[in-house]
């Protein structure tokens, strides 16, 4: 198994893991992040974003690891997502001045992924780096 591959399929797991956790149990995210649930609809908004959201990439990056022509378009969508998550929880860490053990744990697992996504396009063969993002 290659590289990408294998961090497609990690991607996907930990994603689908988390998102059905945070669709079925939403009291869980709330208490681990500090997020404030008081509201009914700060509840669905963690099924929808968390469980909804999270499950739907974690099952996109499950089928781009199982089919071979879609590991490069799931790589670079991995890399776009993970690192737009790095980038804006850091930014968020930076301008709120102070973090808790969740959002450090987050952020240094978005910027991993992330810069592992960047690996695994770089270790793909130079023919396969070549070809456009979307085959038709």
């Amino acid at each position: 198994m290659g590289f990408a591959r294998f961090v497609l399929l990690f991607t996907a797991v930990s994603f689908i893991g988390y998102g059905l956790a945070c669709l079925f149990a939403p009291n869980m995210v709330g208490t681990l992040s500090g997020l404030g649930m008081q509201m009914v609809s700060g509840r669905t908004e963690i099924h929808a974003m968390y469980g909804g959201l999270q499950t739907g990439l974690g099952l996109y990056f499950l089928l781009c690891g199982l089919h071979k022509e879609w590991l490069r378009p799931g790589v670079v969508a991995l890399v776009l997502v993970m690192g737009g998550l790095a980038l804006a929880r850091s930014y968020g860490i930076s301008i709120q001045g102070s973090a808790n053990s969740y959002t450090l744990g987050a952020a240094s697992y978005e910027a991993i992924t992330a810069l592992f996504g960047l690996i695994s396009l770089r270790l793909m063969r130079k023919g396969e780096r070549a070809k456009r993002i979307f085959s038709s």
